[in-house]
């Protein structure tokens, strides 16, 4: 699995973990809820340090979690 699709799983985890839509995501950071689902799927070509920043801002955890996380999943 590559660290892009790791990182896509743990973001999913944690918005259905916190109970929210993609679209009520979206809302929060800005963005499209199609593009909250790029990123959970790993299928945005470049990921944006200040999008993740913005995902684990409203989901309650830091940029290191997520990332140890996904590390632990690839």
């Amino acid at each position: 699995m590559l660290f892009s699709e790791s990182v896509g799983v743990e973001l999913r985890k944690e918005r259905e973990l916190n109970k929210f839509t993609l679209e009520e995501v979206g809302n929060k950071i800005n963005k499209t809820h199609k593009m909250v689902q790029l990123y959970e799927t790993g299928k945005v070509k470049r990921m944006n340090l200040e999008v993740i920043k913005d995902m684990c801002r409203v989901y309650g955890i830091t940029v290191g979690e997520l990332v140890k996380r996904a590390e632990n999943e690839a």
